[in-house]
């Protein structure tokens, strides 16, 4: 990046094992050189990944060897060091990564899978090395806020931590950084997804007129963009409609391998209800023209070759392309990460906002918080806002806790959850007990809940927080050491036995397995179905544990080894709240939509114990296609909604 902030790229060759590149910079900045061109993985060793300061620099890097030296930087000489100081980390990742790659080829070449729990532990184990890597990186960042290397490692770490621990630690950098390319580039993925107007006000991204402009902006409606004749086209134009909105650019093979998709789709729409766009963000026009001409998407077709410094970007929260946006028809954006289209998995999702009818009830707020789990948090949160999203009646927002003990982001921290009719927990700390929200979070959540809010405590989650007293109350029964708490079983003629502290054992579970879920007792969330139906991929804890009181058992199922019955579902009266708390689904890390969600039984107890839990009744219809005793059945695997972040 030059210092006009714009990306320079070249290719050279090498003359007896040297080149030569020059350029102009006015700051410090990035630079990464390929010396592999058949390499696509930015990690690999043969990317020399730099920091570049005006001057004369000398970069020095043997085959098949990760280290660098240089001279003519100083930036890049601290990256050395720092580097150095944390290569155990990185080689240990690198083994374990290569292993795992290995492993995946056996696999394919087998045309099985053969090596699951093996190449799960090595995931779990990068991860649990990224997490000190990223520990360390964090605190020369904090320790170091007039370093340029601070600003390239919190850039490096950006998508680990909670945008507001970003938005803390860039605040804290001295000018110079800021005003470095390497500053910028934080600057740049911060400014788009802050709502702190406060902090934009301080550190504008394209001037303080840009600033104010963005700031008057309410809705999509309130944006202009240039059609293919280089008119004006005010978004206006189309209120009172549902938008669907492609970004994309003629670079991205991913956007244009979606074109046939998106042009089957919009065929199926009445375009008075919902109307599709095509936005590119190509800075040339005329390539953009040419792009058009030769892909033919319908449908309008308008451009802000200004990017992702525009304001159609940042306003919409676009950082990368190939992404598709969901407006209602007062221009509020319902879905700023619709995921890439699969024709049956977008009707639903499309149908389900717009129905036959506009709907009359607004739409339910729902907040996940997300950030530590021995599971795959991250995936899990993608999944259930999809499947909540999907049917029109919700809108989600994810709050992600940061993911360590002594992070700095934890002063910074704040989910909103007054704010929301839902919260569904999604955080686990069995695998490291340090990790706690802090005391004035847990007590605002109490007070959420006995004040008459809905809390979804989702599979993993009862296990979290076992020296949390009222967390414990308000779960009834949790992951939890055999001499804490009562045990529920049910017998064979449905009567509760309460199991005291130190009989039994502690929870635990067996292998996975399709179980047969029967219903207890009757309540709005399973009202409507069957008195048996199976779900995929089941854990069914056994002997979970906890103060068991204000409960109601919804569902229970035999275990598959011992015959013995117990809880799958409950809910919990806490105060003047309620509380639903479910066993269902899993996801490991290396995991991709597993089958457990994909359960049709699963995604519709989902949304009916969500709005539940928000509105005190349950108007989602239980779908013809139903799961029953016999058989489990499933959502398409191409349902599945993608990574909503590429690292």
């Amino acid at each position: 990046m030059n210092g006009a902030k714009e990306y320079l790229s070249d290719t050279t060759s090498l003359d007896h094992g040297q080149f030569t590149f020059s350029g102009n910079v006015g700051s410090a900045c990035q630079g990464m050189i390929w010396t592999n061109q058949q390499n696509h993985d930015f990690d690999d060793q043969s990317v020399i990944r730099c920091i570049i300061e005006p001057g004369i620099m000398h970069i020095y890097k043997m085959d098949g060897v990760r280290k660098t030296t240089s001279t003519g930087s100083h930036a890049q000489n601290e990256k050395e060091k720092w580097d150095s100081f944390i290569s155990s980390l990185t080689e240990a990742d690198a083994q374990r990564m290569a292993t795992s790659a290995s492993l995946r080829k056996l696999e394919r070449q087998a045309g099985q899978s053969l090596f699951t729990d093996r190449i799960d532990s090595l995931h779990r184990q990068c991860d649990s090395i990224r997490a000190i890597r990223a520990k360390l990186d964090l605190g020369y960042v904090a320790q170091h806020p007039e370093s340029y290397l601070s600003g390239y490692l919190l850039w490096f770490n950006r998508r680990r931590i909670p945008i507001d621990s970003v938005k803390l630690l860039y605040t804290a950098f001295a000018d110079s950084v800021k005003n470095s390319s390497v500053g910028y580039e934080v600057l740049k993925y911060v400014y788009p997804l802050t709502d702190d107007q406060g902090f934009r006000n301080k550190n504008p991204l394209m001037g303080e007129g840009f600033t104010k402009r963005l700031a008057s902006i309410r809705s999509i409606h309130d944006l202009s963009l240039r059609d293919m004749s280089g008119k004006l086209v005010d978004l206006n134009k189309f209120k009172g409609k549902y938008l669907l909105v492609h970004v994309w650019t003629s670079w991205c093979k991913g956007c244009v391998a979606d074109m046939p998709m998106w042009n089957s789709l919009l065929k199926q729409y009445d375009p008075n209800i919902i109307q599709f766009i095509s936005v590119s963000l190509d800075r040339n026009v005329e390539t953009w023209k040419q792009a058009v001409g030769k892909y033919h998407p319908k449908g309008p077709q308008l451009i802000d070759s200004s990017a992702f410094t525009g304001l159609f970007a940042i306003f919409c929260k676009v950082l990368w392309v190939g992404k598709y946006l969901i407006a209602d028809p007062e221009g509020h954006i319902l879905n700023y990460n619709a995921d890439e289209p699969d024709e049956p998995a977008w009707r639903r999702l499309l149908d389900g906002y717009i129905k036959k009818e506009p709907r009359k009830d607004p739409l339910i707020n729902v907040l996940i918080v997300d950030g530590f789990s021995n599971h795959d948090w991250k995936q899990t949160s993608l999944m259930v806002k999809n499947i909540l999203e999907r049917t029109g009646r919700f809108h989600v927002t994810v709050s992600t806790a940061p993911g360590t003990a002594n992070d700095p982001g934890w002063t910074t921290w704040n989910p909103e959850f007054e704010k929301f009719a839902v919260v569904i927990q999604n955080t686990n700390n069995i695998q490291d007990s340090a990790l706690q929200w802090p005391a004035s979070i847990q007590q605002r959540l109490e007070k959420y809940v006995s004040s008459g809010r809905g809390l979804y405590v989702l599979h993993s989650a009862n296990n979290a927080f076992p020296r949390w007293k009222e967390y414990n109350k308000m779960i009834g029964l949790g992951w939890r050491p055999k001499d804490t708490g009562f045990a529920l079983q049910v017998d064979s003629n449905d009567h509760i036995v309460r199991i005291p502290p130190g009989q039994g054992e502690a929870t635990n579970h067996g292998a996975r397995f399709d179980a047969v879920i029967r219903i207890l007792n009757r309540h709005p969330i399973n009202e409507g179905y069957p008195e048996k139906w199976k779900t995929a991929s089941m854990e069914l804890y056994r002997y979970a544990r906890g103060p068991a009181e204000n409960l109601t058992i919804l569902s229970v199922a035999a275990d598959s080894v011992t015959g013995k019955i117990w809880p799958v579902e409950w809910v919990v009266k806490y105060g003047k709240g309620n509380v639903y708390v479910s066993s269902m689904v899993h996801l490991w890390k290396g995991d991709i939509y597993p089958v457990s969600y994909r359960c049709i039984g699963f995604q519709t107890t989902l949304i009916r114990a969500t709005e539940w839990l928000a509105t005190g009744k349950v108007t989602y219809p239980v779908p013809a296609d139903f799961p029953s005793e016999e058989a489990s059945r499933l959502r398409s695997g191409s349902d599945y909604p993608g990574d909503s972040s590429p690292d």
